[in-house]
């Protein structure tokens, strides 16, 4: 297993239990954002998805950017235009409670 369900360009999110309770997150700009059942480190030590025990928590990560991963070891590299340059960046997003209303 490897992390997945990564959306990119989105300017909000929200995680809400079945009663539609949860948080919002907002961003400046944009954001890249995934919300799992999984921690980073349970998906790398996993070898096989059987062994990953689902939490009862959701994971969420925002993060600016990520980097295209390309075909790495067993192939070529990401295209230039997915390569994120080594520079000073600013992000900024908001979390705030949030109540979804049908």
């Amino acid at each position: 297993p490897q992390d997945c369900g990564n959306r990119t360009a989105v300017r909000w999110a929200s995680v809400t239990n079945h009663s539609g309770v949860g948080l919002l997150i907002k961003a400046k700009n944009h954001m890249n954002f995934s919300a799992l059942h999984y921690t980073p480190l349970d998906l790398h030590k996993a070898n096989h998805p059987y062994e990953l025990t689902k939490r009862k928590s959701t994971i969420l990560t925002v993060d600016m950017n990520q980097c295209g991963l390309g075909g790495g070891s067993c192939g070529p590299p990401p295209m230039k235009r997915y390569i994120l340059p080594a520079e000073e960046s600013e992000f900024s997003y908001s979390i705030q409670p949030w109540l979804r209303s049908w």
